[in-house]
Parts: structure tokens; C-alpha cells; sequence
């Protein structure tokens, strides 16, 4: 009940903010501020909201990000309860897929990412940019800080590492992570102020509680039901089983795939 309540909260706060800014947040910038940062005047955190320096990176930072709002943590995940810098949800980015370009191109200006919060770089989204529906497009989501302690959270190496690890079809993105043999302890989900897929950001191309990939961030949770508690654009909070259909998931990822979506 105290996850549902801290993604409502979260929703609510959306919706607040882009009342305000006629956009969703975004994630990052030039000095890597979450999209968490940009909602703590609508959390009631304006406090903590006015000690941070915009002018210096965020990672400079290290007093504000032990400082987390109590929001952001899941009680049922214990590594985030411990540190508290950690974070317990993310923001649906969608996946990045490939601009105008050729399919192997560095990110930058042809990226586009195709959830609802995606890096500032890449643009903005506003609510009528969600042509999908508001209430089948997936907002905010949980996902798990990375350690050893379980398979949830060990982070594995997709093959060759030369492939091009942007711009594929989620499918794709689904296939070469679960062939992936050999996994490590890279960062994933760390500091809740700082921006970046696989920190603030999580994506629709693999289902809950299936494999972090060095490219792909799915959402995780600890909870003793199997799947994940998700906010949608239209700020109400729903559990979702870990066996929910792959396509059915990656189409609630996306702001306009003109995916036919029931919550049913």
C-alpha cells in the first residue's frame, strides 16, 4: 500500500508540474538533474528544492543526494531502504529508436526516445504528444538498485559488445539480452537525483522482472506477488504481473505506437 501511495504521489506531481510547464518533466540536462529534482516543488520539497546548486552538476552534490524524499523508496526493497540515496522508481523513457539516420548512429539529435520521460537532450513531451491514451501509457514504474545479492539485480553483458546498442526494435533489444551468458555488477539504479537510463529512467523492451542488460532497464520489484506496481499518465496505479504479455507491454512503453491497449 505504501508503494501504491508513492507512485500516486509521484503521478499527482506530473500532473502538477506539466499544469504548470504544458510538458512532462524530463531527465538530465546540463547538470544531470533527475526528473525526481524537477518535481520536489510539487512533492512538498520545496526546501530541499532550493539548496540545489542548477548551476554544477548534481553528482557534486553528494549532501543532496542522501537527502532522498521518503516517497522515493519502496519498502519491499531492502537495498534502496538502506542507502539512501537509492531509488525506487523510474520513469517510463519508452526505448530509443533510431531517427532519420542510419541504425548504428552514436545518440544524439537523430535519437528519439518513445515513452513519456526521456532525456532532455532528446526533447520534450507534452500530454497531447500521448496520443496513445492516458490511461494505457505507462508513466512511472519500479525498478531495483543493482548488487549481487539476486539475480533481479545483477546486471548482464549482451554479445558481441560491439552490436549496435541503440536504435533496435524492442524485440531485438529482448532477444540479445536474454542470450546474453555472462552478467557483472555494473551501477544500475544508484542516486535518485541523478539523470540517465538505468537510473531515473527505465524501458518497455523486456517485461517486469526479467533481466537488466547493459542496454536494456526493465522494472523490478521485491514483492512477494510477482510483477510491479505502475503509475499511468492518468495518475492511477495499477499492480502488473511479471507474466504480462511482451507486446502488450512494450505497446504501454510508447506515447504514440497506436498500440490498441485494454487495462483489462
Amino acid at each position: 500500500m505504501r508503494c501504491l501511495s508513492n507512485l500516486h504521489q509521484i503521478g499527482l506531481a506530473v500532473t502538477s508540474y506539466a499544469e504548470v510547464y504544458s510538458t512532462l518533466p524530463s531527465d538530465g540536462g546540463s547538470a544531470r538533474q533527475s526528473f525526481h529534482v524537477r518535481l520536489l516543488p510539487f512533492t512538498e520539497n520545496d526546501q530541499l528544492y532550493s539548496e540545489i546548486d542548477f548551476s554544477v552538476a548534481i553528482d557534486s552534490q553528494a549532501a543532496i543526494a542522501t537527502r532522498r524524499p521518503e516517497f522515493l523508496n519502496c519498502p519491499s526493497d531492502p537495498v534502496a531502504d538502506g542507502t539512501r540515496a537509492f531509488n525506487s522508481y523510474s520513469g517510463n523513457a519508452g526505448w530509443l529508436a533510431k531517427g532519420t539516420s542510419s541504425p548504428d548512429i552514436a545518440p544524439g539529435s537523430e535519437t528519439i526516445a518513445t515513452g513519456v520521460i526521456v532525456p532532455l537532450a532528446w526533447g520534450v513531451v507534452r500530454p497531447g504528444d500521448i496520443s496513445d491514451g492516458m490511461s494505457t501509457t505507462a508513466l512511472v514504474c519500479e525498478t531495483l538498485p543493482a548488487n549481487g545479492q539476486s539475480l533481479r539485480r545483477v546486471v548482464w553483458q549482451e554479445a558481441p559488445s560491439s552490436l549496435p546498442t541503440y536504435h533496435r526494435p524492442p524485440d531485438v533489444i529482448a532477444n540479445d539480452c536474454f542470450s546474453a551468458t555472462s552478467w557483472g555488477h555494473m551501477a544500475r539504479g544508484a542516486v535518485w537525483c541523478r539523470s540517465g537510463y538505468g537510473v531515473t529512467l527505465y524501458e518497455h523492451s523486456l517485461p517486469p522482472n526479467s533481466r537488466n542488460c547493459v542496454w536494456a532497464y526493465p522494472a523490478m520489484s521485491e514483492h512477494s506477488a510477482d510483477g510491479v506496481n505502475l503509475a499511468y499518465c492518468d495518475g492511477s496505479v495499477k499492480f502488473v504481473s511479471s507474466s504480462i504479455s511482451s507486446t502488450l507491454w512494450a505497446g504501454m512503453g510508447t506515447r504514440n505506437g497506436s498500440e490498441h491497449i485494454s487495462r483489462e
